[in-house]
């Protein structure tokens, strides 16, 4: 998968996800990370969807690769340390 088809797949996933349809941006975030496993756009999509969906082991999960891949990412490591907090 080329940059470009990840970049249009993570768009389609984020406009799935503005519009309500939830398990259309899961599937087209996890098909990104089929092909590229440490893509951190696509993590971040997934760990903040689980972390708004109580899925809080998923979300510190996929969350935490995010921030070390996105270290500067101040708002990335807030959704971060509520979903430890949700998890107790």
């Amino acid at each position: 998968m080329t940059m470009r088809e990840s970049e249009a797949l993570l768009e389609r996933g984020l406009r799935a996800q503005q519009d309500g349809r939830t398990a259309e941006a899961v599937s087209l975030y996890l098909d990104v990370l089929r092909h590229q496993p440490d893509n951190p756009r696509a993590c971040r999509q997934l760990g903040e969807l689980a972390l708004h969906n109580g899925m809080f082991a998923q979300a510190v999960d996929m969350l935490t690769i995010a921030a070390r891949l996105m270290r500067r990412d101040a708002a990335l490591r807030v959704n971060l340390g509520a979903a430890h907090q949700a998890m107790g």
